[in-house]
């Protein structure tokens, strides 16, 4: 679980969210890691909570890649530099991002509780 969620839907895949722990995030040389196979994310759980967002973020763009049958050489470069971009938008943006949820998945407030305290990703 990351941030109160348990896992995301990435196209037609679901990824289990959990927490990497900082030594081994120490071990393999980084912040985070995405499987495609396992369907899992992990994230360094020992950064401060800014960081995991972007780290998330990166993660996602990964699955997102892989979603899209997308092979780039430079794969690892371009998620890092589009995932800062993007976690940068989206808290310099956050009023529109909340609009953008509201429009694109329209949920009572009580069904937007629930999915919170349920940990669900919608």
């Amino acid at each position: 679980m990351i941030f109160g969620v348990i896992e995301v839907k990435v196209g037609h895949r679901r990824y289990a969210l959990t927490p990497l722990s900082h030594r081994e995030a120490q071990e393999i040389e980084a912040h985070g890691d995405c499987s495609f196979l396992s369907g899992r994310i992990r994230v360094d759980e020992g950064l401060p909570q800014d960081a995991q967002a972007e780290v998330l973020v990166h993660e996602v763009l990964h699955a997102l890649v892989e979603d899209a049958g997308v092979e780039w050489e430079d794969e690892e470069h371009i998620v890092t530099v589009l995932g800062r971009r993007l976690a940068a938008f989206i808290a310099d943006n956050a009023g529109l991002m909340w609009r953008l949820a509201e429009v694109l998945v329209p949920v009572t407030m009580q069904d937007f509780e629930d999915c919170i305290r349920e940990g669900d990703g919608r």
